[in-house]
């Protein structure tokens, strides 16, 4: 593992370590245009209708990662010597000079035959090979890898020019002092240099940047742990808070709390009133809680329940967006987007009152919690509670509480608790979708009220110190990184030239 990671320290730092050997060299050797040994032969530009099944196969920039050349899923062309121009021998470097991933390079393997280039992929033709090791091409395209992705233009497809790229300006010294770069290079990445190679100066300063960044890489890694860490010990405090453990210690001194299962009478009792009075309206049964769908054992005074016996569950929806008239308003709407784990104070848009009465929104009381029923990423599972009265579009389902036996800051943490449990129960193919009975048929373990707000209170004292613990690592990863590049703008703080 510490051989892997000094690895990707090596070829992540690279570009600076040929910069700084390109740098001590021209105090012997002339600058010089990459174009004064080496050209960039660019590809051909096959077309696709006439690919084949089988001939020879055409090398596009799909088709190399890891540096190696990959021939599943190759396209293939008509064998002609009208294109051997464009053919590839084992050992060239070849390079992606467009796209997303503008910059890979790929060294041509042994065994694998006749290949063609194809455009936009270049290949580093020396000029007289008598004048180059072979490897050593290799390392000048390694590292030039960062400038090429900077020479990159046209935006979302960034691409770079074969002049562009000869433009660049090397040393070029003779075979006897590459190989010995080489040698230095290939110690340095298996972290067994030993002696002296080339120039003890640069070679020193090189080394003592590979050994500065993998204490600093340590550093970076055992902090994105130490966050997995903590994000594994927030869902542990949720979890023991809604499975009774957080409050051991206070239902023993507390005997004498109100059970539960009263307050689930009272809450049946407030909603059978307002379904009399029309406040709200009569829902079909829910079915009964099996013993098998019971996932574990409640503290004594706490009884399982149905989000949908002990809230009132709606679902929104969005005013017609061509109706001007509709949006622009001061009656806040809620996007499932904005439904991040969070508090909503505020929203991204709001409706009018004409939107609000020519649409089936809803408007909700502060207090009541929002479930994103649908959503790209993370979005479908995560809840808020709402700060404000607010509507919100059709993904989101609110569940409001209508009575004063159950606080929002604990059904909040209970499907804090459960984000992955409620994100799996979405059904559907492309974009899978929880709805509105789903989240009424939720099993809920309803505390006593005194509990629920002593549960309420520790979570989110613990929750403060979690947060607090994610800060301070944050800040240790962000000081590692400006001193990272600090100490590659340092090692360059002379002038070099690529």
């Amino acid at each position: 593992m510490k051989l892997e990671q000094h690895k990707n320290v090596f070829y992540k730092n690279i570009g600076t370590y040929m910069a700084l050997i390109n740098n001590e060299l021209k105090k012997e050797y002339p600058l010089e245009p990459l174009s004064n040994h080496i050209k960039m032969v660019g590809g051909y530009a096959f077309k696709s209708s006439h690919y084949l099944s089988e001939g020879i196969p055409i090398i596009r920039i799909s088709d190399f990662q890891n540096e190696k050349i990959v021939l599943t899923g190759v396209k293939y062309y008509e064998e002609s010597n009208d294109l051997e121009r464009y053919e590839l021998t084992a050992g060239d470097v070849i390079i992606a000079m467009t796209g997303g991933t503008i910059g890979k390079l790929a060294i041509v393997q042994d065994g694998l035959g006749k290949l063609y280039l194809n455009q936009r992929v270049g290949k580093f033709q020396v000029l007289n090979p008598n004048e180059f090791e072979d490897e050593y091409v290799y390392w000048l395209a390694r590292g030039i890898q960062d400038i090429v992705q900077n020479l990159g233009y046209g935006g979302a497809q960034p691409n770079v020019s074969n002049k562009q790229i000869e433009a660049l300006e090397f040393t070029f010294p003779e075979r006897k002092i590459q190989r010995k770069i080489i040698a230095f290079l290939n110690d340095l990445k298996k972290n067994k240099t030993n002696g002296h190679y080339f120039n003890a100066n640069v070679e020193s300063k090189i080394s003592n940047i590979q050994n500065t960044s993998i204490r600093l890489n340590t550093i970076k890694n055992d902090a994105v742990l130490n966050e997995s860490l903590i994000l594994k010990l927030k869902e542990a405090i949720l979890q023991e808070a809604v499975q009774g453990k957080l409050t051991l210690d206070w239902r023993t001194n507390n005997p004498t709390s109100v059970n539960a299962s009263f307050l689930l009478k009272h809450i049946q009792e407030e909603k059978a009133q307002l379904i009399k009075d029309k406040k709200i309206k009569k829902e079909k049964p829910l079915p009964p809680i099996a013993k098998e769908d019971i996932p574990y054992i409640l503290p004594e005074g706490w009884v399982w329940c149905k989000i949908g016996t002990i809230t009132s569950v709606r679902v929104g929806s969005t005013p017609d967006r061509k109706t001007v008239e509709y949006w622009n308003g001061d009656i806040p709407w809620v996007s499932s987007g904005e439904v991040a784990n969070n508090f909503i104070y505020d929203t991204k848009e709001k409706i009018t009152i004409s939107g609000f009465k020519n649409s089936s929104v809803k408007l909700y009381p502060a207090g009541t919690v929002l479930v994103a029923m649908i959503g790209q990423g993370k979005t479908r599972g995560q809840t808020s509670i709402l700060k404000i009265s607010a509507s919100t579009n059709q993904n989101v389902a609110g569940i409001e509480i209508f009575h004063q036996y159950l606080i929002s800051e604990y059904l909040w943490q209970f499907f804090l608790s459960r984000y992955e449990t409620t994100r799996s129960a979405a059904v559907g193919g492309n974009q899978p979708a929880l709805n509105g009975g789903k989240i009424k048929n939720t099993l809920f373990p309803l505390p006593p009220l005194e509990e629920q707000k002593v549960i309420v209170q520790r979570v989110n004292t613990l929750m403060g110190l979690c947060d607090k613990l994610v800060e301070d690592v944050q800040q240790s990863q962000e000081q590692s990184d400006k001193l990272t590049q600090s100490i590659m703008r340092e090692s360059l703080e002379v002038n070099t030239t690529f």
